[in-house]
């Protein structure tokens, strides 16, 4: 009985808890009343504990408009190690 329960709970953990993954979210955009938010990411995986705590954290971020693809936002955000990247390619000068 003991080891059909194991089992179960072992393949849950194996299948639902994600150790490690990338966070992906929005920061909000200064200056344009169109664009209100632009969209970033971690450059490597984090702990999937942190994700919420990274959460917090980004909301009070402001980026400015002479941000480009690929450019930090943030660096060691919540001394994860992983810096705050900007994935997207927007034209800010176009009116």
């Amino acid at each position: 009985m003991y080891n059909k329960y194991f089992e179960l709970y072992s393949n849950y953990k194996m299948y639902f808890c994600i150790d490690n993954e990338y966070f992906i979210s929005v920061v909000k955009f200064k200056g344009d009343s169109f664009r209100k938010v632009i969209p970033v990411k971690t450059n490597i995986k984090i702990n999937s504990h942190k994700l919420l705590e990274c959460s917090k954290a980004i909301r009070r971020i402001f980026v400015s408009d002479n941000i480009k693809f690929g450019e930090i936002v943030c660096k060691n955000i919540i001394n994860s190690g992983a810096d705050i990247i900007f994935i997207n390619a927007y034209n800010f000068n176009k009116n």
